[in-house]
């Protein structure tokens, strides 16, 4: 494309398709750089960008990779980003080792800042994974003997006095399972794998509507 890698003087193995690509980048190599005016600027190298103004301030980043207009826009030395759609406003411009996903109108879906804290719908992400709204999980209804799958969160035994087998605890550290009694008048019992406990106790019953977490 005209004026791609124009003023590009001693960098190597670069690639740049559209107008002004890549245009003032001097040295930078290893850029794969596909959009108009996608990656003007400065040294960066390593960097690989697909669409219209990507990256567009960015200097001395470099392992950046983006895809959609103005992604990575704001960022100018900041390194190791992934950025997947459109950025509505600027980035600060040192970030680093972020993953961030939006949709075209620069809503975010998906953002995982540099610590590993991942968030869906929100760019605050607080613990190891935040959730900006309300969530679901698989829920299914039992009137019969059942043995819970990795498939399963939610078992409500809606009718009639059954068992529910909970698989080995061996190498599921962690799974969390529902069940709830909806039926009237009835029990259900909880069963375990190789006579595995929860908590140390037997497995208990449930009798009422409270839901028991295991």
């Amino acid at each position: 494309g005209v004026n791609a890698l124009l003023s590009n003087t001693s960098g190597g193995g670069d690639i740049a398709i559209g107008y002004g690509t890549a245009a003032s980048n001097l040295t930078g190599g290893s850029i794969v750089v596909i959009g108009d005016q996608a990656v003007p600027l400065g040294t960066s190298s390593y960097t690989t960008v697909v669409g219209a103004s990507g990256f567009p301030n960015l200097t001395t980043g470099y392992g950046n990779l983006g895809f959609g207009y103005n992604a990575g826009l704001g960022i100018t030395t900041g390194g190791y980003n992934t950025i997947v759609g459109t950025l509505a406003s600027p980035l600060p411009p040192s970030r680093s080792n972020y993953v961030i996903i939006t949709d075209g109108q620069g809503n975010v879906a998906f953002w995982k800042d540099s610590i590993g804290r991942a968030g869906i719908g929100t760019t605050s992400p607080n613990s190891s994974l935040s959730v900006g709204g309300s969530f679901s999980a698989a829920y299914v209804a039992k009137t019969a003997n059942y043995t819970a799958t990795i498939n399963d969160y939610f078992i409500d035994c809606t009718s009639n006095s059954f068992t529910v087998t909970l698989p080995t605890a061996v190498g599921i550290a962690g799974r969390m399972y529902i069940i709830k009694n909806s039926g009237s008048a009835t029990t259900i019992t909880i069963a375990t794998t190789s006579s595995e406990t929860i908590d140390l106790t037997t497995p208990p019953t449930i009798t009422t509507l409270v839901p028991l977490r295991v």
